[in-house]
């Protein structure tokens, strides 16, 4: 039993209960590698308080440098979960491996941990969508603060050794400036073998394009997005080739996928490196995308990312076989009920924090 996650449980606020909660969950998990400055995840987790009638379960886990406006989007997100606002899953989502900025040593026993576990798909490793058993994609890490372009090259050079055949793309997180984004894309798009695309190299809509215009590699817009006065602006200004999307901060699934429809770029589904509650969100996000774009299967998603958490509210994660997420890992309502009752501890500074929290968002639902 991975019993690293921890939850303690939260006085459930009358305008919860009105909407069908029946109990509110803090949880601590640490992640197993340092992800975009982070060492640990917390969020919170609402339950259904009616479990024949709703779906059950839903995740809140805004990062700590969103506000409660912001974040009020998060808890909308796990609402609509726990009302059973939620698209229909497909047979099986492929996801990308996610590859934090590791290098040498370090970076070699993370695939090779990732990379070892992918067989067992349920219709076997043959016919898996990655062929082989491995992943049709990788999501490298790039721009770290404190690390170099060379750090950055040899990743990749080192993810491509191990992944011949994949896409390969990259994550800057708006860390660059126009022109550091053009001096360090020709460098990781040679190293990569070619880019399927770099998401949110730069800031701005009008920085997007500016890279985009170059056509080193194609472009992916996130925050530029989902954090976005105008998220239509992205695809007016012509500054992405895909766009990234995710469930909790655009309101959840549903939402997600109109907002996706409306805006028309080819979209990929990802995670804020969540529980299985969010990924299951998320799967069912993925699955309604391909739909509305007419695929056969989803866009390899950056879903497979609870590798990532030393521990998880279930016992048998989310996690990825034969380089996909599948219908029949979805977790139910009772077996998170039991593995959040199972990691159940006294935190009174997890309950005192997310508490204030959760009264803070709530002004904005």
């Amino acid at each position: 039993m991975r019993t690293a996650l921890t939850t303690t449980a939260l006085p459930v606020p009358p305008y919860l209960g009105e909407r069908g909660v029946g109990a509110v969950f803090a949880y601590r998990v640490p992640l197993r590698a340092r992800f975009r400055g982070l060492w640990e995840r917390e969020g919170l987790l609402l339950a259904g308080a009616d479990r024949e009638a709703v779906a059950g379960w839903g995740e809140c886990s805004p990062f700590w440098n969103y506000g409660p406006e912001e974040s009020a989007a998060w808890l909308r997100a796990a609402l609509a979960a726990v009302a059973g606002e939620l698209p229909a899953p497909a047979a099986l989502v492929p996801v990308n491996l996610t590859v934090p900025a590791l290098n040498g040593a370090e970076l070699e026993a993370y695939l090779d941990r990732l990379l070892g576990r992918q067989a067992g798909a349920p219709t076997g490793p043959a016919e898996a969508p990655g062929g082989g058993g491995l992943f049709a994609a990788a999501k490298v890490k790039v721009a770290e603060p404190g690390q170099e372009l060379r750090q950055d090259r040899e990743r990749l050079e080192a993810v491509r050794r191990r992944l011949p055949a994949a896409s390969i793309r990259i994550d800057a997180n708006a860390a660059w400036s126009v022109e550091q984004a053009l001096a360090a894309l020709p460098v990781l798009n040679q190293a990569a073998g070619g880019l399927e695309y770099c998401e949110q190299p730069c800031a701005s809509v009008a920085e997007l394009a500016e890279v985009r215009e170059a056509a080193i590699c194609p472009v992916a817009a996130d925050e530029s997005i989902r954090r976005a006065a105008d998220p239509l602006a992205v695809a007016a200004a012509g500054a992405a080739d895909y766009m990234i999307v995710k469930s909790q901060p655009l309101g959840g699934a549903l939402a997600a996928a109109q907002l996706a429809a409306r805006v028309g770029l080819p979209a990929v589904a990802s995670s804020a490196i969540e529980t299985s509650v969010g990924l299951a969100a998320g799967y069912r996000l993925a699955s309604e995308l391909a739909r509305g774009e007419g695929l056969a299967v989803p866009r390899p998603a950056g879903l497979g990312t609870a590798t990532l958490l030393a521990g998880d509210v279930v016992d048998l994660p989310l996690a990825p076989r034969g380089g996909a997420l599948w219908e029949v890992d979805l977790p139910g309502y009772a077996e998170i009920a039991a593995g959040v009752e199972s990691r159940l501890t006294e935190d009174a500074d997890l309950r005192a924090r997310w508490g204030a929290r959760l009264d803070a968002m709530g002004e904005y639902l």
